[in-house]
């Protein structure tokens, strides 16, 4: 399921790994693909392992487009509920068991650095949002090996949050992305050397749908 997913700040159901190795009944599907020369993506939805925890919940559902050369990542997250609102939470996590990994924070975004390689990303909801870093509360000496950036959203019934990840060599440009809200969803303009791809994430019912140009 989606661990990076928070909703009122909880995840899914799982098992905390006391008795071993024993399955979780939490689980998560893939209900759509799609794959093509110059990019894939797939629709998972999630929605059984968070409403073992919260039968408030109505779905969560999360949408992932890879465009391979430029090479960006497209994370689209949808989050709908029955009768309450809530504030939904999406974790980006970097790697630093070396200690070389850097963040930094923007208006409407974020950078992860590693030596040799940066990602640069944005992100858009349907709700105002707030960007921060944070990290587990696990103990100190593990908790530095996985910072993350969280994007934490206002209440609302229904959600969506959309992420681009750009990502370069270091000391290279990234592909330029481009991204803003439309009626029923989000248009997102992807421009590289060579070229130009035009990407909407639409929200169909609880799913998040992609349309690539």
């Amino acid at each position: 399921a989606h661990s990076a997913v928070l909703i009122d700040g909880r995840g899914h159901q799982h098992h905390n790994g006391v008795e071993g190795t024993n399955a979780s009944n939490a689980y998560s599907r893939i209900v759509r693909i799609k794959d093509e020369p110059e990019y894939c993506w797939w629709i998972s939805d999630a929605t059984q392992a968070y409403r073992l925890v919260d039968v408030e919940i109505k779905s969560v559902v999360r949408s992932v487009l890879v465009l391979y050369d430029a090479p960006v990542v497209l994370v689209a997250d949808r989050v709908t509920k029955w009768e309450k609102p809530s504030r939904v939470q999406a974790r980006f996590f970097g790697y630093n068991w070396d200690g070389q990994f850097q963040h930094a924070i923007s208006k409407n975004g974020f950078t992860m650095q590693r030596p040799t390689a940066t990602l640069h990303a944005q992100v858009q909801s349907a709700q105002p949002a707030a960007i921060r870093a944070g990290k587990l509360d696990i103990p100190e000496e593990r908790a530095l090996r996985h910072p993350f950036i969280e994007v934490d959203t206002e209440s609302a019934m229904a959600t969506t949050l959309v992420a681009a990840l750009a990502i370069s060599r270091s000391g290279a440009s990234p592909a330029q992305v481009d991204m803003q809200q439309i009626g029923n969803g989000f248009a997102v303009q992807v421009r590289t050397d060579s070229k130009t791809f035009l990407c909407k994430i639409l929200e169909d019912d609880i799913l998040p749908v992609f349309e690539v140009g």
